[in-house]
């Protein structure tokens, strides 16, 4: 147990010690630059790819140079409608095909001339004929080029990529060979030999359900046997290396990332950053996978988890695009664990989940971010008149005039482009989700999904800080911020110069002082100096003041403190030292209501708590005042004595006849006696309850209390810059009484340092 205890202490001393704040800042900057690093290698390898064998186009020239490919393009067609009786008779009937309009026409026997896809001619005919054509008979002549190619070997394969259509028969003399499904590649292998003897190519096809056929891509085509494999996935290679659209998917994050690191305090920016990588992984996974790669459980998982990734960035950047800026963070990691897990979650309902999990990423995702940017949109025209219904921090309504209206502008102008790409993007994907397209190898750049980065970079670009109306106040704000920074710096160089040397040595006393100041100008005030009375007596006199509050208004009370305080020590020296306790203690109750009288005759009302201390070495003894104040600690390194009196807040004008008491103590040399502002106690502990731990700690361990108190002093000053809300001025002043003939024989020596910033 004692272990665990220990365990936790040092784990909790290292997390106060830890700059996390930084450490956020740096750890945030640092994916956004290895997600840039990842994206510049993708990019470049699909690049690589793409320009060398991969290239289809480069594929299909090659095949069809070294005369491994003859491709088919003068076919004719004759079409029919065919029925099957009960008794399994298949009878059909040939149909004139005077339904082409602006076609060339044939008879039936002679045929039509054909290309590929057969769209428009086969849904003529079938409007034509009320739906009764579902046969066609396709020729083809063998050419010259055909003639070569099975001369050379004695096996081909006769290829339709991609087929539409349900059945495929090939007919070949006496021979018939069938192929069944659509959306297949159709395969035949025929003997040279035979195909010489017959001359020409017939192939039917039905098409109950569809009504149009043959191939969706490339033409019909003779192969050799052994590179059927390389012509036949010719379409996916052209879908995944030759669309443009997908190079953009992975080349717009590369943009994307290095403005993000620019613009580091946006945001926005970072979070499209973040969704363009995930979208670029996603573009990357399938390119593989087409390209013959085989698709392992573990890419299969991680193209779930990308796409959850995407739809949740991009919810997140609708949610900031739309003006929702008070969800926390720990909302928005939970918004993305939440996603990853629930794609995961759906390939186990669903075998073949990962061939639609792009497209139902980005359908949902749409399905929910334009809902979110229509709502921000209808919440901003609400609060044109009344600021405070509006629920989410619409950017650009606290603004008058003009700049209100640029405002409204820019923040309409974003919404309206995130709502026109998301929403094409989802119309794009819901069509290709819900239906089977069969263009995809001649639309090489598909720009509706091409429109959607780019839209999405220009609303953030609108976004950052509204570039209008930094433009508009953008040499004001400059100017202000000039003019603040002088005075501060003034103010700050006026306080510095109230404050005694931190350190002075002499032969009856030394004393050692730390100052923090939350602020460029602090609350705090304290001073220690020599009196040296009319009679020849030197006294030490000390004062720790504490005024409520930190900033310009505090800093200004220090001030008056300061003044009042100089002027009580300056009519203090006029007389002789006081002889006794009582007088010593009478002279002292002066000081609290000369500051007192001095805060009260400022226009606004400025409150402090203060302790004054008189200390006569040659007398080993101490008087002291306290006004609302922390206590005065004593110690000779064994023990520990708290020292305090009763008195009111200096400043406050509703008290009447404000009373202050003074007491005195004996002191011995070697005691330390420390005041100090109530900054160095440790956050949500109380002054007695550290002061009763102190004494244990020297009860149970004699040493020297002002390293304690250092100590205590830097855990502070770390935890108020980790969290500003508990931050305040800190001041600490050490006295050390010497025994009479130890120290400096010179007199005393003064070493000036900066005060602590």
């Amino acid at each position: 147990m004692r272990a665990m205890a220990r365990s936790a202490v040092f784990a909790r001393k290292l997390l106060e010690r830890l700059p996390l704040a930084k450490i956020r800042s740096r750890v945030f900057r640092a994916l956004i630059a290895f997600a840039l690093v990842l994206v510049t290698f993708l990019f470049v390898s699909l690049l690589e790819k793409q320009n060398g064998a991969l290239n289809p186009n480069n594929i299909r020239q090659r095949l069809k140079s070294e005369g491994l490919v003859v491709e088919t393009v003068d076919w004719t067609a004759r079409f029919s409608f065919c029925q099957t009786t009960a008794d399994g008779v298949r009878a059909c009937n040939a149909l004139a095909d005077d339904a082409l309009e602006g076609e060339a026409r044939g008879t039936p026997s002679a045929g039509t001339p054909l290309t590929f896809p057969a769209k428009d001619i086969a849904e003529r005919l079938f409007a034509k004929h009320d739906g009764k054509v579902n046969s066609v008979v396709l020729r083809h002549e063998l050419t010259e080029a055909d003639k070569t190619l099975l001369k050379d070997y004695g096996m081909v394969a006769l290829v339709m990529p991609r087929s539409v259509q349900n059945w495929v028969r090939l007919r070949l003399g006496e021979q018939r060979q069938e192929v069944h499904g659509a959306g297949l590649d159709v395969l035949f292998s025929i003997r040279s030999d035979d195909l010489l003897r017959q001359g020409a190519i017939e192939l039917e096809l039905d098409y109950d359900e569809f009504p149009w056929f043959g191939p969706a891509d490339l033409p019909i085509a003779l192969v050799e046997r052994d590179a059927v494999a390389e012509y036949a996935a010719l379409p996916l290679r052209q879908i995944s290396s030759s669309n443009l659209s997908r190079q953009m998917e992975i080349g717009f994050p590369l943009l994307l990332a290095a403005m993000a690191i620019v613009l580091d305090h946006s945001l926005v920016f970072a979070y499209l950053s973040l969704y363009a990588g995930a979208r670029a992984l996603r573009s990357y996974i399938p390119f593989l996978v087409e390209n013959g790669t085989e698709l392992s459980r573990a890419m299969e998982l991680l193209t779930y988890a990308v796409n959850g990734l995407t739809f949740a960035f991009l919810i997140i950047f609708a949610l900031d695009i739309a003006g929702f800026t008070r969800f926390k963070a720990r909302w928005k990691i939970a918004l993305v664990a939440t996603s990853v897990v629930g794609f995961l979650a759906a390939s186990f309902f669903d075998p073949v989940f990962w061939v639609r999990v792009d497209l139902w990423s980005d359908f949902l995702g749409a399905g929910v971010a334009v809902p979110l940017c229509l709502a921000g949109l209808a919440l901003s025209f609400r609060s044109k008149r009344k600021n405070e219904g509006n629920k989410s921090e619409i950017k650009g309504t606290d603004v008058d005039g003009g700049e209100a209206l640029v405002s409204r502008a820019l923040f309409t102008a974003r919404i309206v482009l995130v709502l026109f790409a998301v929403g094409l993007h989802a119309w794009a994907n819901g069509t290709d989700l819900f239906r089977v397209s069969a263009e995809a190898f001649k639309n090489t750049l598909d720009w509706k999904h091409t429109a959607l980065l780019p839209c999405l970079v220009t609303a953030a670009l609108l976004d950052v800080g509204s570039t209008a109306k930094k433009m508009l106040t953008f040499g004001k704000e400059m100017a202000a911020k000039a003019l603040i920074e002088r005075e501060l710096s003034v103010g700050k160089e006026v306080q510095h110069r109230m404050l005694p040397v931190r350190r002075k040595t002499s032969e009856r006393w030394e004393w050692r002082s730390l100052y923090f100041p939350a602020q460029a100008l602090a609350g705090d005030w304290y001073d220690v100096r020599e009196l040296t009375f009319a009679d020849g007596r030197v006294l030490l006199a000390a004062c720790v003041a504490d005024v409520t509050g930190h900033g310009v208004g505090s800093s200004l009370a220090t001030s008056v403190i300061c003044s009042h305080w100089s002027l009580w020590c300056t009519d203090a020296c006029k007389i002789s030292a006081p002889a006794d306790n009582k007088a010593r203690e009478s002279l002292l109750i002066s000081a609290p209501r000369r500051v007192n009288d001095g805060l009260l005759a400022l226009p606004q009302n400025e409150q402090c708590t203060a302790i004054f201390a008189l200390i006569d070495a040659e007398a080993g003894i101490i008087s002291f005042c306290s006004g609302g104040h922390p206590g005065i600690l004593v110690s000779d390194g064994k023990g520990l004595r708290y020292l305090t009196s009763s008195g009111e807040r200096l400043g406050a004008s509703g008290v009447e006849n404000p009373e202050w008491h003074a007491k005195t103590e004996p002191i011995a040399a070697g005691e330390v006696v420390c005041l100090y502002s109530d900054g160095i106690i440790p956050p949500g502990d109380t002054v007695s309850s550290y002061a009763a731990g102190l004494r244990r700690k020297l009860k149970k361990e004699p040493a020297p209390i002002l390293p304690f108190l250092w100590k205590q002093f830097r855990l502070n000053r770390r935890v108020f810059r980790v969290d500003h809300e508990i931050e305040d001025d800190m001041t600490l002043l050490a006295i050390e009484l010497k025994a009479r003939g130890v120290g400096d024989s010179s007199g005393s020596t003064e070493v000036s340092t900066p005060v602590a910033s």
